[in-house]
């Protein structure tokens, strides 16, 4: 039995001291501590001041139940951050063997101040093979980490061949992994001490600490004892500098992925939020940073460069100049200069008693910070934010620009002016004459909503259903299968207008507006209640997009 700081240790009594040989040092590890957070609040509230400096008000605290579940899947246990096999497991032997690491700590704490009657014997073995267990595993998700970043090298870490690694990245992964080895140098002098001194005869369950202490053998424990001091404080001062950097660092995203998981959207995948009372608005869509509103802003910080956005983005794939990453990454460049200048800007008209005079950015947000041709290449497919582990919302922001472009100034390429003049003029994109969209049914002997409106569904194919013939042929051999299993349905025929999806996803909300409004009277006044589409483009808009206008239906895919 060996006794230590009043505690008596052995055989069915297992345990050690907390503090081993640093007992004096509580008071002034506490100092540092105290420094540490001090810096790192600072840093928190120098960010939280940034976050709240530009933007639209918006509202992401709704429905608290939903958000939490929602932090607790993607967030706690990282579901979308394992879709990607290599990247999640390194992620989440760092994540999990620090969030283990740190409940440790906290025991330890615990022991340490109040004592815990249960801090030995079998609670204390496998305490301490677990915190080694973990500790190792944070370890190995370092490893992995640096060799997919400096060895791999993939592309979605960088953009277009180019890595875009900065040296946070490697000071970040250098000080997770100075915290675990000192860690484990700091067990290892304790217990060559314990095992060769006091007889401990249970260092074999700290087992890499243990492997480590037989490397010492024939040092000197004086020697043994001083250095063990050294490298705790090396440890614990590592740990403090760990803390302060957060809010300074890459590590933020502990903090703002986190929020951006709670403040997600929860609203259907690929619904937007409409233009609001056209009549009375002076301007429409993004055309200066202070126009998003504050969460599109914040969705910058919260983005930690992982690249998925970009790995299966279609137009970057293609060769096309939009990057997902990129474009966040430059909307978050440019909101930290312009932060600045607007809290500069609010700090002199504070000490001087005025009004804030804000200069105008050094850079245009539409056409220089995020340039046209990156803007037009985007297709809505939303792979981007499916993908993204931080639910950061990439299309909103593009629409938002797309809209500013169009509606503002008109500034629109020739082919999209052609495919809008079609749209309102004939509601298709070809152009083709409208009184011909229920041609493809006339010899189905399928019925108008005009000729039987008591129907169960509405038929609605659609401009692809109407005019295009691999579409006709889609909609012909359904409606087909609609008539053989004894559905009763019905179709608009010449009453039938464009979705205005497409219009939308342009840029052109006027467009979608008036065509939405006119699908929705018609429908309306046939009392229309469920609707299949064949379309992908009338099925997103009609279940997702024409609820904001009073259209509430029951709408189903083809395939469903």
């Amino acid at each position: 039995m060996a006794s230590h700081g009043g505690h008596v240790f052995g055989p069915g009594h297992e345990g050690r001291e907390v503090f081993w040989n640093a007992q004096s040092y509580e008071i002034l590890l506490f100092v540092f501590a105290a420094v540490s957070l001090a810096i790192f609040a600072y840093g928190l509230y120098r960010r939280w001041r940034m976050w709240k400096a530009l933007g639209l008000p918006e509202t992401r605290t709704d429905k608290p139940g939903e958000r939490i579940k929602s932090l607790i899947i993607n967030g706690l246990l990282q579901a979308r951050t394992f879709r990607e096999a290599y990247a999640g497991i390194f992620h989440g032997l760092i994540f999990f063997g620090f969030f283990v690491l740190m409940f440790g700590a906290a025991v330890d704490a615990t022991q340490f101040h109040f004592g815990l009657p249960f801090f030995h014997g079998p609670f204390y073995l496998w305490f301490s093979l677990t915190m080694e267990i973990f500790g190792l595993a944070v370890l190995v998700g370092v490893t992995l980490a640096v060799i997919r970043r400096y060895v791999q090298k993939p592309d979605l870490l960088g953009c277009r061949g180019k890595p875009d690694n900065t040296p946070d990245d490697a000071v970040v992964l250098l000080l997770i992994a100075a915290i675990i080895v000192t860690g484990f140098m700091v067990e290892a002098l304790r217990m060559y001490v314990n095992v060769n001194v006091d007889e401990f005869t249970w260092g074999h369950w700290s087992f890499v600490g243990y492997l480590l202490a037989k490397t010492l053998t024939g040092v000197d424990f004086g020697t043994v004892l001083t250095l063990h001091k050294i490298t705790w404080w090396v440890h614990a001062l590592i740990a403090m500098v760990f803390i302060a950097y957060i809010p300074y660092s890459r590590l933020l995203h502990m903090i703002t992925t986190p929020a951006n998981l709670y403040m997600r959207s929860l609203e259907p995948t690929g619904a937007l939020k409409p233009i609001e009372d056209f009549e009375n608005a002076e301007s429409f869509g993004v055309g200066r940073l202070e126009e998003f509103p504050w969460k599109q802003i914040f969705d910058s910080d919260a983005c930690t460069k992982c690249g998925r956005c970009q790995d299966g983005c279609p137009a970057y794939l293609s060769g096309k100049p939009l990057s997902p990453k990129k474009l966040v990454q430059d909307i978050k460049e440019h909101w930290e200069t312009r932060a600045s200048q607007v809290l500069a800007a609010q700090a002199a008209a504070k000490k001087s008693g005025g009004e804030p005079e804000i200069p105008e950015p050094d850079k245009m947000l539409v056409g220089e910070v995020i340039e046209l041709e990156e803007l037009w290449a985007c297709t809505n497919c939303m792979y981007c934010m499916e993908n993204c582990p931080a639910m950061i919302e990439h299309v909103p922001k593009i629409v938002g620009m797309r809209q500013y472009k169009v509606l503002m100034e008109a500034d629109f390429s020739p082919e999209l002016q052609l495919t809008y003049r079609n749209m309102e003029n004939n509601s298709n994109p070809w152009g083709i004459g409208a009184h011909t969209r229920g041609d493809w049914a006339k010899e189905l002997e399928i019925p108008t909503m005009a000729e039987n409106s008591d129907v169960e569904y509405l038929f609605y194919e659609g401009c692809s259903g109407s005019f295009d013939d691999q579409g006709k042929r889609v909609a012909t051999a359904f409606a087909k299968i609609l008539k053989e299993a004894g559905v009763s349905f019905a179709i608009l025929g010449e009453e039938e207008g464009c979705c205005g999806d497409s219009a939308m996803r342009g840029g052109n909300e006027y467009l979608y507006q008036t065509l939405a409004q006119m699908n929705i009277e018609v429908m309306n006044g046939y009392g229309v209640k469920k609707i299949i589409c064949t379309c992908p483009h009338g099925y997103n808009a009609l279940k997702k997009d024409y609820p904001n206008f009073g259209g509430n239906y029951e709408v189903y895919h083809h395939t469903e």
